[in-house]
């Protein structure tokens, strides 16, 4: 902060030395012969000019809002081409025309400083992106209108009226009907201004009024009423009206911001410096240009392998790294807590890690048993209700050993084969049943198909059709299966031909077998069963029931 207040000063007392001097060569002027007395002036007009131009660029450089920049740096450029006006009619000038109109171009700033002064006063504590409401641009109507009422002058003579004989003149004029216009909008636009200022200076819930500004806007009305009265002793010191004015008006604005009323972006390397980011800014080949107070002093090949990313310094100091046109800025981040913290997560997990090993193992084991309680309940459920086949399997079995007839032999296998057929398609159906809940048609139609293939060792003619598209419940599917093996082990030894069809009948499934044999099957009738003799041998078996209730087909 100190620093900052020591560039401040710097800039205000080469300002005052500035004024100073040229106030000074002024008054020399006064007391030495051509061509001193010109010289004096000429070199007094480029310091202003050179003064006004400095504090335009600076505007330029510092201030934040575009449109307020663009009003100050205008106003800044007319006061620089107003003290050059005055400079070429007071010192190059010899003609009455010339010497009359750059007189007339004095009202050039005169009139569109007042009014730019009002555009940035009403852009006063606004955002950055503010833009002036569309009417204000109708200002520029009249001051281009009374501008331009000045500057033909020479053909109405509504502002100014020179007397008929004169050739060459300097105070031999009076004002007309329009001159009191000109400087009723000047005065207009830059009491508004100040009113405006006074309205936006007051500090938010609070009585207090930023004073600053005031205090060249108070001398400069102070000086224009003086002025009017032509005192000697104000000719003398402060004779130059257009110089003293824009000195004025630039205090007025330069005050403003200073007060902050209007946001500049200046001493950014300061704020840097005082910062408590631990940051630093370098140039391409990662020299220091610019550092915080609180940055830790870093070699160039550490700042250098920050560019493929942060590096740990010693202490839990974090360096990470980004370029920026120009260069490059590097910032320091104590990171100490965080790694501490990352080592207890580390641990942690660690620990967690162990944990999952013991878990996963625990549930693998309870997996397996689970599995194998699965598999035996099963396999028991399997037994049990196909025990009574299995043991027929066996019997059937000792008898083929036993015998050594190839007929009988051959039946035996025949029955045999379809009754193995039965178990291993039944309990097929169960391990699909308990995977998926339900029985799909094309389930039931290998079953039936796998049953029928094994009568043709006795050459049985076969032909079959299950006709159902959607699934049926596994007790629905059992039903039909037990069926059909009931009716094929009771014809099975004289069975010649058999036609089998399954499908649905509304809300109810159904079987249906046609079969050639010498066996008498009407032992199968039942509720659900019918049995049909059509001829000697042929027989027709019709059996249907509903779908269980509550499982959708």
């Amino acid at each position: 902060m100190q620093k900052l207040n020591l560039k401040k000063h710097r800039a205000f007392f080469c300002v005052a030395f500035a004024v100073t001097a040229a106030a000074v060569l002024r008054q020399i002027g006064f007391q030495v012969e051509a061509p001193f007395n010109w010289l004096f002036s000429f070199f007094r007009s480029v310091i202003y000019i050179m003064l006004f131009a400095a504090w335009g660029i600076s505007v330029c450089r510092r201030i934040i809002q575009p449109q307020v920049r663009r009003y100050l740096t205008a106003i800044s450029a007319l006061m620089v081409f107003w003290v050059t006006a005055r400079t070429l009619r007071h010192l190059f000038a010899e003609t009455p025309w010339t010497l009359r109109h750059l007189w007339y171009l004095y009202y050039l700033p005169m009139l569109f400083i007042p009014l730019l002064a009002l555009f940035v006063a009403l852009s006063l504590g606004k955002p950055d992106n503010f833009r002036l409401p569309k009417w204000t641009a109708l200002l520029y109507i009249p001051t281009a209108a009374l501008l331009l009422l000045v500057l033909t002058n020479d053909l109405h003579q509504l502002v100014f009226r020179f007397p008929e004989d004169a050739v060459v003149w300097m105070n031999e004029y009076r004002y007309g009907i329009v001159y009191f216009p000109v400087v009723g909008w000047m005065v207009l636009c830059a009491l508004t201004a100040l009113v405006i200022m006074l309205i936006k200076c007051r500090v938010p819930h609070s009585r207090k009024v930023l004073m600053l500004p005031f205090v060249p806007a108070a001398i400069a009305l102070l000086y224009g009423v003086l002025y009017i009265f032509r005192l000697t002793w104000l000719r003398l010191i402060a004779g130059d009206m257009t110089v003293v004015f824009c000195l004025l008006i630039a205090a007025v604005l330069e005050s403003c911001i200073q007060c902050g009323l209007i946001a500049s972006n200046s001493h950014y390397d300061d704020l840097f410096d005082a910062s408590t980011v631990a940051a630093q800014i370098t140039d391409e080949d990662y020299q220091v240009c610019l550092s915080s107070e609180t940055a830790v002093p870093v070699t160039g090949e550490l700042l250098r392998r920050t560019e493929s990313g942060p590096v740990m310094l010693e202490g839990g100091i974090r360096l990470s790294g980004a370029p920026i046109r120009g260069g490059h800025v590097v910032w320091q981040e104590d990171v100490s807590g965080e790694v501490k913290r990352l080592a207890e997560l580390q641990d942690l997990n660690e620990t967690l890690e162990d944990k999952n090993v013991v878990a996963r193992e625990e549930y693998e084991s309870e997996k397996k048993r689970l599995s194998l309680m699965e598999s035996n309940r099963l396999y028991n459920r399997m037994q049990l209700e196909t025990a009574d086949k299995i043991e027929a399997l066996c019997s059937l079995l000792a008898q083929a050993k036993a015998n050594d007839d190839p007929e009988v032999e051959k039946a035996l296998l025949c029955r045999m084969a379809v009754m193995g057929a039965y178990v291993k398609r039944r309990n097929n159906l169960l391990f699909v049943s308990e995977s998926e809940k339900r029985i799909p048609g094309d389930e039931l139609a290998w079953s039936v198909r796998e049953s029928l293939r094994c009568l043709r060792l006795r050459n049985v003619d076969t032909g079959y059709s299950v006709e159902l598209e959607e699934s049926l419940s596994f007790a629905d599917a059992v039903r039909l299966y037990d069926t059909m093996e009931m009716a094929l082990e009771l014809c099975m030894d004289t069975l010649s031909e058999l036609y089998l069809k399954v499908g649905r009948n509304g809300g109810e499934l159904f079987l249906t077998l046609i079969v050639c044999c010498q066996s008498d099957l009407s032992s199968l009738a039942g509720p659900a069963l019918t049995v049909t003799r059509e001829d000697q041998q042929t027989w027709e078996l019709y059996f249907h029931f509903l779908e269980k209730a509550g499982e959708p087909a």
